[in-house]
């Protein structure tokens, strides 16, 4: 007997050890926080024992103590196969009460099967009532051991409720069904249906016991062959056939009026098992739509009901969404954290409707919630990994009109539990779709490949894809009169800022070979165009070169915005330009064309770029794997950042950046110009280099002319820094998606 203060005590009547199953029966009075469960202590390793742990009443131990509550279970009964072998010499235990503290006790492993024997004996009726708990497996072993039970003769399934809730489909709903059983059917009606078996709530928090709890049938029959006369159960299971007399008539209950009328009495968990299973029953069926709106209706009441959250450490589950976000029409994507008893749970499904769902709980990614971590521990989980976070991106079709979802738990043991899930309206925009995405993970994540690969790349392309672009024609405004035959089309996107269109001008201005090509700059974004457009009217009287404003009526992104402009381009050349590129000196275009002509096979032409210091911003670009993005293809600069002493002879590279890029307008719309996959932009430079290759092309660096880059200045505006970070990360997934064998290749053959 443990030395507790008064009026707490705990006592271990006989601990025992036999073919890996635990048996410890004893008593324990806590006047305190209840007991709430129960650790193994193996060497370094606590194993959670607190599925095996019931309480039964003891009265002799009521009757021992004075004062101590009457009627109360005192009786204590753990009965487990924990893995691994137990020490011989004793057994030690953690019995955590409500609070979080816990009562330590160590007992002598008895191996006196007769003494044994004898408490099993006088303590059947609770072994019994702990084996309807546990899942069939684990009860068939303990139950072979301790010895009881077994052979019994089975009782017959309780029924109580039999009806046609739709024509050609009876419903059969009960309890305590022989677990062997595995189909069940009515005689003279060739139909069967395989039980589902589940475990509802009698009282709030309270799960009915028994040998297998409820379970209902949806037995679908032939309307030729009718149903004539008394019925019969015909329930069959292994190598038995037993037939189950109903006493109930032919003139069953018609219509939906008899289960509406027991469903009340259920729990909203045990109604959605019930309805569930009737939608995927009657599925074959022409139901009437007034019925299939009863059911949906029926459901959704249900739902209504349902908490938000999942936290039933009793039953092994505890699950929380912190973000629930449609993707366009497309799916939903969630994040969250859970705490799973995975001996335990089955099936983590995420249902619309009455549609069959997915299990989502075999797709997730799981990965780390130290904040959730920590509160757990505080309160005295115990937690078997640090990763409790999770995303998981559902390609699954959602209405626009669907308001709620659920989730649903099933565990082994045939309990069922469900949360509501609210579906908020998914949002318009694709880039503010795309951000909570990008923002749910960090590129620390230790299965980041995975990630990507399963949830984020899906779930962003998805948001992407369902982007509306502008239906109505851009609006196209001439400032000076343009080159009637430009040598050149000069296309320069504009996003969130457009002040550096000065700079640019005031370095074209001197330029004549620049008079005679075209320049268009293509406004990106409707924030910006009535302020940009004004600004323009004084720049091009200033200025006087002449200039091309394109505005595309929505933000689609650099790679459209580019398109848009090289669609209207009427030059034999399309340069690609970004605002922040600046040329130092007149006549390095027509030095860049004549370089384009001179070299051989050329597909993408690109000068040197230089960053305001001097230092090399860009010579050319090479494919590398980085490890941190799980072996994802990045654009390297190698010379970046170096100071500028490089030779000035053109050399051949795989790719060049996009910031400024020569290429003949014939060879642009051969190739199909910029691929609009990538989000607002980034790897799209490297993407066309590839498709040039691919067409028998070469892309050249000519670092004998160099302009100045004051790079990504014409984006600083684009918003939060972390998920812009994350959004270069899913580009470089999306392009490695598309070029990694043919990067692979070449790099080999190189």
């Amino acid at each position: 007997m443990s030395d507790q203060p008064p009026l707490q005590r705990l006592c271990i009547d006989l601990a025992y050890f036999e073919q890996g199953c635990l048996f410890v029966f004893g008593w324990m009075v806590e006047p305190g926080p209840p007991l709430v469960g129960v650790r193994l202590h193996v060497g370094a390793r606590a194993i959670d024992l607190s599925r095996g742990l019931l309480r039964f009443a003891r009265p002799d131990v009521a009757e021992h103590w004075p004062g101590v509550a009457r009627g109360i279970d005192h009786g204590l009964l753990i009965a487990a196969c924990p893995p691994g072998e137990i020490d011989a010499s004793g057994c030690s235990l953690s019995l955590i009460l409500a609070d979080g503290t816990a009562w330590d006790a160590t007992a002598e492993l008895s191996r006196d099967r007769d003494r044994f024997a004898g408490f099993a004996e006088g303590h059947a009726g609770a072994l019994e009532r702990l084996f309807a708990m546990l899942d069939t497996q684990t009860a068939d072993r303990l139950r072979a051991v301790a010895g009881v039970g077994g052979g019994a003769a089975l009782a017959a399934p309780r029924i109580d409720l039999i009806c046609l809730p739709v024509r050609n489909t009876l419903l059969v709903l009960g309890g305590d069904l022989d677990p062997a059983v595995e189909t069940i059917g009515l005689q003279g009606v060739a139909a069967v249906a395989r039980p589902l078996r589940f475990r509802r709530e009698v009282a709030p928090g309270v799960v009915r016991q028994g040998a297998s709890g409820d379970f209902v049938a949806i037995i679908d029959f032939d309307e030729a062959q009718g149903l004539a006369g008394d019925l019969v159960l015909v329930l069959a299971g292994g190598d038995r056939l037993r037939r189950q007399p109903l006493g109930v008539p032919a003139a069953l209950d018609r219509g939906l009026a008899a289960l509406e009328r027991h469903l009340r009495t259920f729990d909203a968990d045990s109604r959605l098992v019930v309805l569930g299973a009737m939608a995927a029953g009657i599925a074959r069926w022409q139901v009437p739509p007034a019925i299939a709106a009863r059911l949906a209706t029926l459901r959704d009441l249900a739902v209504a009901e349902l908490p938000s959250r999942l936290d039933r450490p009793d039953l092994g589950v505890r699950l929380t969404l912190d973000l629930v976000h449609p993707v366009g029409q497309e799916g939903v994507f969630l994040a969250g954290w859970a705490v799973l008893e995975t001996d335990r749970v089955e099936q983590v499904n995420f249902r619309l409707a009455d549609e069959p769902g997915t299990d989502i709980l075999a797709h997730w990614v799981a990965h780390q919630r130290p904040d959730v971590w920590r509160s757990l521990k505080r309160e005295g989980a115990l937690l078997e990994t640090d990763e409790l976070g999770f995303i998981c991106f559902i390609p699954q079709p959602i209405a626009p009109d669907r308001k709620q979802a659920a989730i649903a738990v099933r565990c082994r043991d045939h309990v069922s539990l469900h949360m509501r899930v609210d579906l908020p309206p998914a949002i318009a925009d694709p880039v503010e779709a795309i951000k909570p995405i990008l923002t749910s993970f960090h590129q620390t994540h230790r299965m980041l490949r995975r990630l990507l690969d399963r949830h984020i790349g899906p779930a962003v392309q998805a948001a992407w894809s369902s982007r509306k672009l502008a239906a109505a024609a851009p609006v196209i405004e001439d400032f000076g009169a343009p080159p009637a035959d430009p040598e050149v089309s000069l296309v320069i996107p504009l996003y969130a800022r457009f002040d550096f269109v000065e700079h640019q001008l005031a370095q074209f201005v001197d330029d004549a070979y620049l008079r005679r090509c075209e320049i268009l700059y293509v406004v990106d974004d409707p924030a910006i165009y009535d302020e940009c457009r004004l600004a323009c009217l004084e720049l091009s009287r200033f200025y006087e070169v002449p200039f091309r404003l394109v505005y595309n009526r929505c933000n689609a992104g650099f790679a459209a915005a580019t398109n848009l402009g090289a669609s209207l381009a009427r030059g034999r050349y399309i340069l690609m330009m970004n605002s922040d590129v600046l040329p130092d000196r007149p006549g390095w275009l027509a030095e860049l064309v004549a370089a384009h002509r001179a070299l051989p096979e050329a597909g993408a032409v690109a000068p040197k770029l230089l960053y305001e210091d001097g230092g090399i911003q860009h010579a050319g670009m090479r494919f590398m794997r980085l490890p941190l993005w799980g072996g994802l293809w990045v654009n390297d600069h190698p010379r970046k950042g170096q100071p500028n002493q490089a030779g000035t002879e053109p050399a051949e590279f795989m790719a060049l950046t996009g910031a400024c890029l020569l290429i003949r307008t014939a060879l642009w719309r051969e190739v199909g110009g910029l691929s609009e996959e990538y989000v607002i932009g980034d790897f799209e430079d490297s993407d066309l280099c590839l498709k040039l290759l691919r067409a028998g092309r070469r892309n050249w660096l000519v670092p004998a002319i160099e302009l100045y880059h004051l790079e990504r200045q014409s984006q600083d505006r684009i918003g939060d820094a972390s998920w812009r970070r994350n959004l270069s990360l899913y580009n470089c997934w999306t392009h490695t998606q598309r070029w990694d064998g043919e990067i692979s290749r070449r790099l080999e053959a190189s």
